[in-house]
């Protein structure tokens, strides 16, 4: 009955929910779809909610787990956390918390994700770089205070503004082009 509610709860709050009741099915869903967000409660029938976790961050490292529990001890806990866990709720709890949990999850991993794709931008601006110094004669090389050096110095803070939120992608894009066309 707390899986159907919390299922319920989540899709009226417009995530794509799947369920399954035991541990099996849960990671046989793993093998077959890609999720962002997993919760699993730490006492099932067929295993441990810890054993899932273990089992689920071997086929999917990504996967942002939340357990839930209604045995809930600082022992268990810590070794839900040890094992990946990125929350842990005790039950009972209000669905507004798993909300809440799930909400932080995603910020997780949208942050997590636009790190990955600055950090891939800046492999291909330090590619660029590289292939423009390669391209110039021995004698002209740029030294460590050239422009261009301070350019892609500039590009990196860019890339950290972007991934502290202090800037947007759009934002970056504009930076980029101006000081490229420099």
């Amino acid at each position: 009955s707390i899986r159907d509610a919390l299922e319920e709860f989540l899709e009226s709050k417009g995530y794509d929910v799947e369920t399954a009741g035991n541990a099996k099915a849960a990671i046989d869903m793993v093998k077959d779809i890609k999720f962002d967000i997993f919760v699993v409660d730490l006492k099932l029938p067929d295993s441990s909610g810890i054993e899932v976790l273990k089992s689920i961050n071997q086929l999917d490292p990504e996967v942002v787990a939340i357990i839930m529990t209604g045995f809930a001890s600082i022992d268990t806990a810590i070794q839900a956390i040890k094992e990946g866990a990125y929350d842990y709720l005790a039950k009972p709890f209000m669905l507004e918390e798993m909300n809440i949990s799930i909400r932080n999850a995603c910020e997780k991993i949208f942050l997590r994700n636009q790190h990955k794709a600055l950090m891939e931008e800046l492999r291909r601006l330090r590619n660029y770089a590289g292939t423009v110094k390669a391209n110039i004669k021995e004698d002209e090389l740029l030294s460590p205070d050239s422009d261009s050096s301070q350019v892609l110095g500039e590009l990196e803070r860019l890339a950290g503004l972007v991934e502290r939120g202090m800037i947007t992608e759009d934002e970056l894009d504009i930076l980029k082009e101006r000081y490229l066309r420099e």
